[in-house]
């Protein structure tokens, strides 16, 4: 019998990504990209290898889809800031706070 896809299948697939992505974006946070290891990652996702290596080629993979990850949220937060300001000056001040507060925070 084929392997069939459904939502609940994909959607469990996608939490399983974002859990492993989170766990390497904390120890990359905590420990910087150099000393952290696939094994690290693995370990605090509490996964095995094989599904690991099923959604990231590798510890390079995986830092860019952190990086995106930090970028997407970052241009969340200042669209949503945009949207609160009509006042230039004021839009220009919040964004800086944003993205100081956002950069520190990771």
């Amino acid at each position: 019998m084929p392997y069939r896809t459904t939502r609940k299948t994909l959607h469990q697939k996608h939490l399983r990504r974002r859990s492993i992505l989170q766990a390497a974006i904390n120890l990359f946070a905590q420990h910087g990209y150099q000393a952290t290891s696939v094994p690290m990652i693995i370990k605090s996702a509490r996964t095995g290898g094989g599904i690991f290596y099923q959604y990231f080629a590798g510890k390079d993979h995986i830092f860019a889809a952190a990086l995106q990850c930090l970028a997407q949220d970052i241009a969340s937060a200042l669209l949503k800031t945009l949207s609160n300001f009509s006042d230039p000056h004021g839009q220009l001040r919040r964004i800086v706070h944003q993205l100081v507060l956002r950069l520190t925070a990771n």
